[in-house]
């Protein structure tokens, strides 16, 4: 018998790219790319926008996407 419970509130949810993607917009290879910094084509408009909404919803690229 498993008497150890997990504590719902040390559940942690972060914001996904997706997400930032369609709160800015646009779609998820052109958020990927403005986050990843391979925007040279975009306008100026959508790169902050998107970088914009990120930050205003927390977003944190995933440590395992980046290998």
């Amino acid at each position: 018998m498993n008497t150890h419970r997990r504590d719902p509130s040390l559940d942690v949810r972060h914001t996904t790219l997706k997400e930032v993607a369609k709160a800015s917009g646009v779609t998820l290879p052109t958020a990927s790319k403005i986050m990843g910094g391979n925007d040279g084509s975009m306008a100026e408009e959508t790169i902050l926008r998107v970088k914009a909404t990120a930050k205003r919803m927390g977003y944190r690229p995933h440590f395992a996407a980046k290998i």
